[in-house]
């Protein structure tokens, strides 16, 4: 995985690519903030796990803000599943009685795996997903709070508070970086992956390009692709 003090001397790099060692300060200052407004594990962690989990899926900000408890699973090998449909999406915008997130597209529709390699950030989404699952019924993989700021079974996080990650990159980075960010660097880690492999397939950039949610080749090697990066840490 790309390294900030690996290359910072060597290129003017993308301003949409967010490195690992830049992603663990961003979830210190997440936690940090978190740890004044709540006192329960979920609440201080659940902005950190929604970095974490964009970091290493490449899923848009309403893909993954809209996710049911149901739509993701936890599959062994510090793998997990997720399954993006309109069930969370339309019970959200029902529930704020407009349209507040949307599938892009058709291919967004989808389901795959993704792994978390750092084991510092594993075991912060592994033992977010648990302590979900003990609460029991909770419907979102966000959930929100109630007015005594415990955990809500039903609703979901203001979307307020994760678009509040944006300038919490930003100050971290030093550059313009967005949540949209960390689907660039997935789609940049993906392919530098790809291309470090032995026997390299035509049918891998078909994969990422399903798990990105993309109809077509061009959008993800063009535009999220930030191969002159690549081409350096090479």
């Amino acid at each position: 995985y790309l390294s900030f003090k690996k290359i910072n001397s060597v290129i003017n790099y993308n301003r949409s690519v967010i490195f690992e060692d830049e992603l663990d300060k961003v979830i210190q200052k997440l936690v940090y903030s978190d740890k004044k407004l709540y006192k329960d594990e979920i609440s201080i962690n659940k902005r950190a796990v929604f970095a974490i989990i964009a970091y290493y899926s490449g899923l848009r900000k309403g893909e993954l803000f809209s996710r049911r408890l149901k739509d993701f699973d936890y599959i062994g090998d510090r793998k997990f599943y997720v399954n993006v449909n309109l069930k969370g999406i339309n019970l959200i915008n029902k529930y704020f009685n407009r349209r507040v997130v949307s599938l892009k597209n058709s291919n967004a529709k989808r389901a795959f795996e993704f792994e978390i390699t750092n084991t510092k950030h594993f075991n912060i989404v592994k033992k977010y997903y648990e302590n979900l699952e003990k609460q029991g019924n909770i419907r979102f993989l966000f959930p929100g709070n109630t007015k005594n700021l415990d955990i809500s079974k039903y609703r979901v996080m203001n979307i307020s508070k994760i678009n509040e990650i944006n300038s919490i990159l930003h100050d971290t980075t030093k550059r313009y970086t967005v949540i949209h960010s960390f689907r660039h660097t997935y789609v940049t880690n993906e392919i530098k992956k790809i291309l470090d492999k032995k026997d390299k397939r035509i049918e891998d950039i078909f994969d990422l390009i399903y798990r990105i949610g993309h109809g077509d080749p061009e959008t993800t090697i063009k535009n999220y692709a930030h191969l002159g990066l690549i081409k350096i840490v090479n």
